[in-house]
């Protein structure tokens, strides 16, 4: 029997026809498996785009917030904190003058505590930064504020603040203004192609001290 009444004409044999069924079985195998790597790193750069983007809204937030802090009418205007050791890596308690929530109306603002804490997650492995706000009076004053967290991996998150001379990462100063003239946050989070650090720097317009343009002076002996 010759090799043409094997195959049964232009036919396959059976070994042929389970071999290519074993290589279109590889071969959707990998197709399968290199599109699920390729659509998880996809999704994975799209998320971590969508945490730059929310770091950048809460650090651009913090500036707002920081430009129109002020000094209440009673207790600390501006403490923060940062220790050297310990779950706490960063606290930030200021008073600032700032719209309602569901008023965006400058007219219509009120003095709010805003507070920023990074804390060490349990895992070790990066940090939790949290925002808390609420007002000083009213109903919403007696409960805990709204608490909302920056949503991604954050690695590192630092706040400094300008005395007029130095930047420095503890307030209030002995014996110093209740307000420091000038703050910088710099936070480090996961981004898109890998590590990604961005920052922030503004005036605080509360605690720069403003010099009157006109000055009173004694007039010389020879214009008396």
């Amino acid at each position: 029997m010759n090799r043409a009444d094997c195959r049964g004409g232009d036919g396959w044999t059976l070994i042929e026809a389970l071999v290519a069924v074993a290589l279109t079985f590889v071969l959707s195998v990998v197709i399968a498996s290199t599109s699920f790597t390729v659509h998880r790193i996809l999704r994975d750069r799209v998320r971590r785009a969508g945490a730059g983007a929310t770091v950048r809204e809460e650090l651009l937030r913090l500036a707002a917030d920081l430009e129109r802090a002020c000094e209440p009418a009673e207790g600390a205007a501006f403490t923060l904190e940062t220790p050297d050791s310990g779950p706490l890596r960063m606290d930030l308690h200021f008073h600032a003058f700032l719209p309602a929530h569901d008023e965006p109306d400058l007219q219509w603002a009120e003095i709010r505590v805003v507070r920023l804490q990074a804390l060490e997650r349990e895992t070790g492995d990066g940090i939790r930064l949290l925002r808390i706000e609420r007002p000083i009076a009213g109903p919403e004053a007696l409960g805990p504020g709204r608490t909302s967290e920056i949503p991604g991996r954050v690695e590192a998150f630092l706040v400094e603040v300008y005395d007029g001379t130095n930047w420095m990462n503890a307030w209030p100063l002995s014996g110093g203004a209740p307000l420091p003239s000038a703050a910088r946050a710099s936070l480090a989070y996961a981004g898109a192609h890998g590590p990604a650090t961005a920052g922030v720097e503004t005036v605080i317009q509360a605690g720069v001290p403003v010099k009157p343009r006109m000055e009173r002076r004694l007039a010389p002996p020879s214009a008396r």
